[in-house]
């Protein structure tokens, strides 16, 4: 529920990359951006784990005119994608670049039609990489470790656990109906239901911080988490 990620669908594993991979996503990206005064020509990547943070970005909304056509939105999906495995969900010690074997993934949903988009488990996938990331992280000896998987689930999670050490929310008053997707009626869209994240992101929240804590005691910690039922 916090990040509202589905668990059914297929599995999400490493897809087999060949080796013209690099060469194929620059290929189907090739004039996406079209040209104009004073803006940079799209730019190539070379690093070969995967496309970089700089090169998916260049793909902004901006560059979309409102007739645009649809090869291109597909296009530009396909990059937002992208950024959205690789700096949020699947982070990982690549630092500037998404994991290529992610990029199979991002081209199916691009591609697909509205009404046969594939379904996937990312919420299953996504709790599987943040569980073995602070695996790695708490094993590791190296200086140079960094903790992968997807901080923000991490984060939001020791917000609805810990009573100290989180931010304070401004109000907690039930969501108000501007936070919920309506549809063309004007009737609430009951899949676009705001997650428990959105109490973190859309309501004002202070940033005072116990420093204090390791004083935490066990009464602090809210185990709903842990019990049998769970």
């Amino acid at each position: 529920m916090l990040l509202g990620l589905p668990h059914d669908g297929r599995a999400v594993a490493a897809r087999p990359v060949g080796p013209h991979w690099r060469q194929e996503i620059l290929e189907r990206f090739a004039g996406v951006i079209e040209p104009a005064e004073d803006e940079p020509p799209q730019m190539e990547f070379t690093e070969k784990h995967g496309p970089t943070k700089a090169w998916l970005l260049q793909f902004r909304p901006e560059h979309l005119a409102d007739d645009a056509e649809d090869w291109r939105v597909s296009r530009h999906l396909e990059a937002y994608l992208l950024w959205l495995f690789g700096w949020v969900m699947f982070t990982c010690s690549h630092h500037d670049s998404v994991d290529k074997h992610l990029v199979w993934y991002a081209q199916q949903i691009a591609d697909a039609p509205e009404d046969a988009v594939p379904q996937f488990s990312w919420g299953s996938a996504l709790l599987s990489a943040t569980e073995r990331a602070l695996c790695d992280a708490c094993t590791r000896r190296s200086s140079t470790g960094t903790l992968a998987g997807c901080p923000l689930l991490l984060m939001l999670w020791s917000f609805e656990r810990f009573d100290i050490g989180r931010p304070q929310l401004s109000s907690y008053e039930p969501y108000e109906n501007a936070m919920y997707h309506q549809d063309a009626d004007g009737a609430i869209d009951v899949i676009d239901w705001p997650t428990m994240g959105t109490l973190w992101t859309k309501r004002n929240i202070s940033t005072f911080y116990c420093i204090f804590f390791i004083l935490i005691v066990y009464s602090s910690v809210n185990s709903a988490h842990f019990n049998s039922n769970y």
